[in-house]
C-alpha cells in the first residue's frame, strides 16, 4: 500500500551524466522546434457535416518526405471509386511526440508550431453530395477547431479559410439537393465563426483565399461547365476578409447579443448581410442546410450594409407587428389576453353595456383585440366565448336590494326583452356559447354605518331568476355559480374581503320552485297574486317569500 501511494515528486535523468536536452541553450532548442514542427506548406484543418471533430493533415507531395504515411483513402459511391479531393495525410509526424514529454517542452514547442505555421480551414468530401455547398459549411467546422483549441488559440499567427471547393451561386444541383431558395445561395454562414472570435480576444490574422487552383477532380466532375458558367455572384476574398475583422471588432454592436444571435450570413461580394436572432431560448436550427430557418420571419432579421467589407451599418426597418411574430409567440401573447386564468370580469354597475348584436365591445380587453382585423376576429372571437368563464360582477352598498331589478344583468343576458317580463326575451346570440358563467354579488361594507354580517343580508333574487330562465344548470366548464362577496376598504383604498359564499343556480332554482309549491297547496289565494318578492338569506341559504294578494300579506320562510 505504501508502495502505491507515493509523495509526487520531479523525475529525474536516467543518466545524470549525460548531456539533456534541456541544458541546451534556448536558441539551440528553437532551432530544434522550427526543424520538426515549422512546414513550408500550410495544415489543412478538414472537418465533416456530420459534426465529427475537426482533423488536421497535409498534401502528399514532392515537399513532404518527412511524412509517415498513416494509411490511404478511397471514396466509393454508386461502385464508382474516387480518391480524396487532395489525397489527404494524418499528421503522423515522429516529431509529435516529443511533445509528451514534460510541460516545458510542450509550451516551447507548442508555441512554434501554432505560431510558425499557416493553418488552412478548409473542406474534405465525406460523401459525393457534400460536393454541393454553397455556404461554406466548414466555416463550422472551423468554428469548432478554433473553439477546441482553448488557451492555445492566442498562440496562432495566420488562419486562412479555404473558398476553393465552394459551390457556385449558379449550381442547379445544390439547389436541387440543398432544397433552399435561390436568394439564399449567395451567403455564406459567417455565425459560428463570429462568434468563436468572440470567445478570445486575440487578435488573429484570419483571411480567405479562392485561387481556384488545386480543384479537385470530383468537384470538377460535379461542376463541370463551371468555368463556361456565368457566376451571377462573384467571390470577393478582400471583401469578406474585411468584413470578418469588422465583425470581429463588434462594428455592429451585436456583440452583446451574441447568446440570441442564432447565426450571421454575409453575401459573398462582401457588400451586404444580416443577422438571425433565435425565436426562444431553446431554438434550434431544424434544417443542416440553409442559413434562413423556416420559421425566420423579417422581424427576427436584422439586416446590414457594408461598403466591401467596410464601414458596416444596420439597415433601417420598420417597427415589428403583433402578427409579424412567430406562430408560437403569437398564441402566447394572444393566450394571456384572450384567456385570463381567473376569467373574463364583466362590471356590470360601471354602465359597462355592451351591444353584442352589433359587435361592439367596451372595456373588455379580450374582445377589443379580436375585433383589430379579420384575421384575428377569425381566429380568437368564438374562441372567447367558449374557453372563458365570464365573470358578471354587480355591487351595492346596502344590506337589502334588488340590484336595480338587475337591469343590467337583463341587458347583457337577454335580447329584445321588455321591462315588465325579462324573461321572454331571447338569449343574446354570443352568450350561446359561454363556456362558463359566474354571477358575482358583491357588497360594499365600507359605505355603511355598521358593518353587517351575511346573517343580515338580502337579495330579492326573483329578476335573477327569471333572467336566467333560459341558462342551463350546467355549462361547458361547470356549474352556474352565484358568488356573493362581501368586502371594505381601508384608508388606502386597499380591498379586504370579509366574507364570501358560493350558491348554485340550480339550488336556487329548485328551492323557489319548492317553496312556491309548497306555499300554493296551503293557500289557494296566493294562485290569484301577483308575483312575489323573494329574497334570499345569505347565511342559512334560506328562502324569505313574501307574496302580496289582494286579500292577504304573508311572509313565509323555507
Amino acid at each position: 500500500m505504501e508502495d502505491a501511494v507515493r509523495a509526487a515528486r520531479p523525475s529525474k535523468a536516467a543518466n545524470e551524466d549525460a548531456l539533456s536536452f534541456l541544458d541546451l541553450s534556448s536558441e539551440v532548442r528553437n532551432l530544434v522546434y522550427t526543424l520538426l514542427y515549422e512546414y513550408p506548406d500550410p495544415l489543412l484543418v478538414v472537418g465533416a457535416w456530420d459534426g465529427a471533430r475537426p482533423q488536421l493533415y497535409r498534401h502528399v507531395g514532392d515537399r513532404n518526405q518527412t511524412l509517415i504515411r498513416a494509411r490511404s483513402f478511397e471514396f466509393c459511391h454508386h461502385f464508382v471509386g474516387y480518391p480524396q479531393p487532395y489525397e489527404l495525410e494524418g499528421v503522423a509526424q515522429v516529431g509529435l511526440n516529443f511533445f509528451l514529454t514534460c510541460h516545458q517542452i510542450y509550451t516551447e514547442a507548442s508555441s512554434v508550431f501554432y505560431a510558425n505555421n499557416t493553418f488552412s480551414i478548409t473542406k474534405m468530401f465525406m460523401h459525393r453530395f457534400q460536393s454541393h455547398d454553397t455556404e461554406g459549411m466548414h466555416l463550422t467546422m472551423g468554428a469548432k477547431w478554433l473553439t477546441g483549441l482553448g488557451s492555445q488559440v492566442s498562440m496562432l499567427r495566420r488562419v486562412t479559410l479555404d473558398l476553393d471547393l465552394l459551390c457556385p451561386s449558379s449550381c442547379e444541383t445544390g439547389i436541387d439537393f440543398l432544397y433552399v431558395d435561390g436568394d439564399e445561395l449567395h451567403f455564406l454562414r459567417f455565425g459560428p465563426l463570429v462568434q468563436a472570435m468572440w470567445s478570445y480576444d486575440h487578435d488573429l490574422d484570419i483571411s480567405f483565399v479562392h485561387s481556384q487552383g488545386m480543384l479537385d477532380r470530383l468537384w470538377r466532375h460535379s461542376h463541370g461547365s463551371f468555368p463556361s458558367m456565368p457566376c451571377p455572384h462573384p467571390i470577393d476574398v478582400m471583401a469578406l476578409s474585411k468584413m470578418l475583422w469588422s465583425l470581429h471588432k463588434d462594428s455592429l454592436g451585436i456583440r452583446k447579443h451574441c447568446r440570441f444571435i442564432s447565426d450571421i450570413a454575409v453575401a459573398r461580394s462582401g457588400g451586404e448581410g444580416f443577422v438571425v436572432y433565435r425565436t426562444n431560448a431553446l431554438h434550434v436550427d431544424p434544417r443542416p442546410y440553409g442559413v434562413l430557418q423556416p420559421g425566420a420571419r423579417e422581424n427576427t432579421i436584422r439586416r446590414f450594409a457594408a461598403d466591401r467589407g467596410e464601414n458596416l451599418r444596420m439597415e433601417p426597418r420598420t417597427p415589428p407587428t403583433l402578427l409579424g411574430l412567430p406562430k408560437d409567440l403569437q398564441h402566447q401573447i394572444f393566450g394571456r389576453v384572450m384567456f385570463p386564468v381567473g376569467g373574463v370580469m364583466v362590471h356590470l354597475d360601471k354602465d359597462v353595456i355592451v351591444e353584442l348584436e352589433k359587435n361592439r365591445f367596451a372595456d373588455i380587453l379580450g374582445l377589443s383585440v379580436a375585433q383589430v382585423n379579420q384575421e384575428l376576429a377569425f381566429r380568437y372571437a368564438s374562441a372567447f366565448w367558449r374557453n372563458n368563464t365570464f365573470i358578471l360582477g354587480m355591487t351595492t352598498s346596502g344590506p337589502r336590494t334588488s340590484f336595480n331589478g338587475f337591469s343590467a344583468l337583463r341587458r347583457w343576458m337577454c335580447s329584445g326583452a321588455s321591462t315588465t317580463l325579462p324573461y321572454l326575451g331571447g338569449k343574446a346570440e354570443k352568450t350561446k356559447e359561454m363556456g362558463g358563467l359566474q354571477i358575482a354579488l358583491r357588497f360594499k361594507l365600507s359605505e355603511l354605518p355598521k358593518l353587517p354580517n351575511l346573517g343580515t343580508l338580502r337579495i330579492n333574487v326573483i329578476d335573477l331568476v327569471l333572467i336566467l330562465a333560459h341558462i342551463e344548470r350546467r355549462t361547458k366548464l361547470g356549474d352556474v355559480e352565484i358568488r356573493i362577496v362581501l368586502w371594505k376598504c381601508d384608508e388606502d383604498g386597499r380591498k379586504t374581503f370579509v366574507a364570501d359564499t358560493p350558491t348554485m343556480l340550480h339550488w336556487l332554482r329548485s328551492t323557489i320552485f319548492q317553496a312556491l309549491s309548497w306555499i300554493i297547496s296551503r293557500d289557494s289565494s296566493i294562485a290569484d297574486a301577483g308575483c312575489p318578492d323573494i329574497s334570499l338569506m345569505v347565511s342559512a341559504r334560506q328562502s324569505n317569500i313574501v307574496s302580496p294578494g289582494p286579500r292577504i300579506s304573508s311572509k313565509y320562510r323555507f
